[in-house]
């Protein structure tokens, strides 16, 4: 999990410069959805472990937390403004959102027993209707 956040920062990078950061964020998450794809059971079972111990639980987000602050100045450089990225709150909230919305997704799926596809669930809750 630990090496996911230059991966993920990798994957974002490689994304069109003028398409939306949301966009680009769902698509770098890819490279989540990907691991295990041909046994989701491993996953699964990483997400309970994870959800089972406080511990785990804990890490799991500082780690989260660590992708985060590689994505936020990539989304920074994506967003039109005059506020320096870390007085803009706007890239943070972003990619906060966005690990939210991955957690959603990743909680659902494991709620579901691992039935179905990842990759929607992602995309469900990263179009969430606001109104």
């Amino acid at each position: 999990m630990e090496d996911l956040g230059p991966a993920l920062a990798g994957a974002f990078a490689e994304r069109p410069a003028d398409e939306h950061p949301w966009r680009s964020l769902r698509r770098a998450f890819d490279v989540l959805t990907r691991i295990n794809a041909d046994a989701p059971e491993h996953s699964l079972a990483f997400l309970r472990m994870i959800e089972a111990n406080p511990t785990m639980a804990a890490r799991h987000r500082g780690k989260q937390q660590a992708w985060e602050e590689l994505l936020v100045p990539l989304v920074a450089a994506r967003l039109p403004g005059n506020l320096p990225a870390d007085r803009d709150p706007a890239p943070r909230a972003l990619v906060a959102s966005a690990v939210a919305c991955l957690n959603a997704a990743m909680r659902a799926w494991a709620a579901g027993d691992g039935a179905g596809s990842r990759d929607a669930l992602l995309e469900r809750a990263m179009n969430a209707p606001l109104g």
